[in-house]
């Protein structure tokens, strides 16, 4: 529990970094800030605490994970389906009914499976909304199924999975009448999200406006420096302005 409320304030911080470096001005102003104050009374408190910030262990290579995170922000983008609408409706009643209890499920296994199980995309983009509400993703997760959803090293990413096809079996074989995947080609998604509910507990979580506040993110980080270039050094500078931000 606490490991994943640590790893999600420090991806909070990280996004929170991106959108701060963004704007020329904020960093003018935090670089004025880290200047030494000629009239503090304690003038290396301040490069102290900066120093002791950067011993901070972090177990997840946040450099490698704001890559692949924005690729993974970049397909849900191209999508175009998945900000509203239809398909967000049809998007939410698949997390909260299909993959949350299959997540649920599978992460009960005795022994870990041999492949990692692909999260079909329209869920993954309402489970990263949710999740980036760590506490309310934990409340919801213990009220609905005594634990906290950790996806660990059983799930992995749609934009990077390479077992798909395992995946959409063990899909299938709990949920014959769903698709493994959404079809977004067709101009009208079949919305049947208010008739035939399955018999499963569900979060009341405004879903819909958690995704609204995260629409627009991608378009505020896509242009910025090195994300898609590789400069790393800008990534690594990033990571250390986060754990300055942390202390």
């Amino acid at each position: 529990m606490y490991k994943l409320l640590y790893h999600a304030c420090i991806y909070v911080c990280t996004l929170f970094t991106y959108i701060k470096s963004v704007s020329i001005q904020l960093q003018t102003v935090r670089k004025r800030s880290l200047r030494k104050p000629e009239t503090f009374a304690m003038p290396n408190q301040q490069d102290q605490e900066w120093d002791e910030a950067q011993n901070i262990v972090i177990s997840t290579d946040l450099t490698a994970a704001a890559k692949k995170h924005l690729q993974f922000l970049e397909v849900v983008d191209k999508n175009g389906h998945l900000y509203d609408g239809p398909a967000l409706e049809k998007a939410i009643f698949r997390y909260k009914y299909y993959w949350l209890p299959l997540l649920a499920e599978y992460t009960n296994l005795s022994q870990l499976p041999e492949c990692q199980f692909v999260v079909p995309l329209d869920c993954e983009w309402i489970w990263h909304c949710h999740r980036l509400n760590p506490v309310r993703y934990m409340v919801d997760c213990i009220e609905l199924f005594g634990k906290v959803l950790d996806p660990g090293c059983v799930v992995v990413s749609s934009v990077e999975g390479a077992c798909k096809k395992q995946s959409e079996e063990i899909w299938s074989k709990k949920y014959p009448q769903e698709p493994y995947e959404l079809n977004f080609g067709d101009h009208i998604i079949k919305n049947d999200t208010h008739s035939g509910l399955p018999d499963v507990p569900s979060t009341n979580y405004d879903l819909i406006s958690a995704v609204k506040r995260q629409s627009s993110f991608y378009h505020k980080v896509k242009w910025f420096p090195g994300l898609f270039i590789g400069r790393i050094s800008i990534l690594k500078k990033q990571l250390r302005d986060t754990k300055g931000f942390c202390i």
